[in-house]
């Protein structure tokens, strides 16, 4: 390091012509002034060179320098990890460990961080990771002068969504024929589609087509028709899904009423017969649709003459009508027989009691 040497190189022997050789020299420190000079001697004495010197660079190659980051990006399931490199002068590689403790036990695919003598960015994404868990990380940089360890580092990951939440309605509007199903869904924040299962048991094995639901965090009514078979229990339950996972509303049962028919229509005697009018006796079940009667009546059953008509409301039961023949204006004839019917309608269809007949008085008696 200075004129007083200290050190010499191997000792070789030479002989003849003038020539010229080298010597390595090793273990040198970075940025260091050095001298040195040529030393020869033989039997007729010594000799020395001039002194020279030289100084070592400053920027030789070492181990990368690494710096671990703060985790960004971090959700339930994924997370980007993030460093801060420095290659020192040699090509050089980094990634990240990862796990949920010290001994990580993941480790992400080494990028080439190239041989630059400054501190550049390392990012990288992970993913499938557990929800609401505590993950260890720490960055690793490696060249050919040895692997360095960036400091540990932790996340957290959110706690994972809910799927929708799904609410079947408990009060169906139902047909002999269909029914309209009712219920709700919360999609809970997400995009959300929402349908409806329904069959025969809770297997169910019919679906309703699948409604959009926008995100939000309330409750929406859903509904939606469909097509049934009589006098036969359905199951059905709301359901709704979104990138979450699906939400299932609870199972809910009904029994669709039998196929509507005509009233059911029962014609009985007359009463209160004089000369000119009858009392028309009949009795009728609505079969559970709103109905209507009255009589026909005349001198054959062709009939051609009818009572007013009454309603008879949408019971499921027989109830019991009478109206008057020849009381409307147009008296029935003395003495003369005469054929009637009982007649019922509703939405359905008509239907005809049995005709009867019975006899004017020809003196104004019964």
């Amino acid at each position: 390091m200075n004129t007083n040497y200290g050190t010499i190189t191997t000792q070789v022997g030479v002989q003849g012509a003038p020539r010229s050789f080298n010597a390595p020299l090793v273990g040198l420190a970075p940025n260091t002034t050095y001298h040195f000079r040529l030393d020869a001697a033989n039997t007729g004495g010594g000799a020395r060179g001039a002194d020279v010197s030289f100084t070592t660079p400053s920027n030789s190659v070492a181990p990368p320098s690494v710096i671990t980051t703060n985790a960004t990006d971090v959700t339930f399931n994924s997370a980007t990890l993030n460093a801060s490199i420095n290659p020192n002068g040699s090509d050089t590689h980094g990634y990240f460990q990862y796990g949920p403790n010290t001994n990580y036990g993941s480790a992400t695919f080494p990028a080439d961080l190239y041989a630059g003598s400054s501190f550049s960015g390392l990012a990288s994404g992970i993913g499938g990771l557990a929800a609401a868990t505590t993950y260890h990380f720490r960055a690793v940089g490696s060249n050919v002068l040895g692997t360095v360890y960036g400091a540990d580092a932790t996340l957290v990951t959110a706690t994972a969504p809910s799927p929708p939440t799904a609410i079947t309605s408990t009060n169906p509007t139902v047909a002999y024929n269909g029914a309209l199903l009712l219920g709700s869904v919360n999609p809970n924040g997400f995009d959300t589609h929402a349908y409806f299962q329904y069959g025969v048991n809770t297997n169910y094995g019919g679906a309703t087509w699948p409604l959009d639901v926008a995100a939000g965090y309330s409750p929406v009514p859903v509904s939606n028709q469909v097509s049934l078979a009589a006098s036969t229990t359905y199951h059905f339950r709301m359901v709704g899904y979104s990138t979450n996972g699906y939400g299932y509303g609870n199972d809910v049962s009904f029994t669709t009423p039998p196929t509507p028919v005509p009233p059911t229509v029962i014609t009985t005697n007359a009463s209160n017969i004089t000369q000119s009018s009858a009392v028309l006796h009949g009795s009728i079940n609505p079969n559970s649709l709103d109905s209507h009667a009255y009589f026909e009546y005349g001198l054959n059953t062709n009939y051609g003459s009818a009572t007013a008509v009454v309603d008879m409301g949408a019971g499921a039961a027989f109830v019991p009508f009478n109206l008057g023949a020849g009381t409307n204006g147009s008296p029935l004839l003395p003495g003369t027989l005469y054929y009637y019917r009982a007649v019922g309608s509703n939405s359905v269809g008509v239907s005809y009691g049995l005709p009867l007949s019975f006899q004017t008085s020809n003196n104004g008696g019964n």
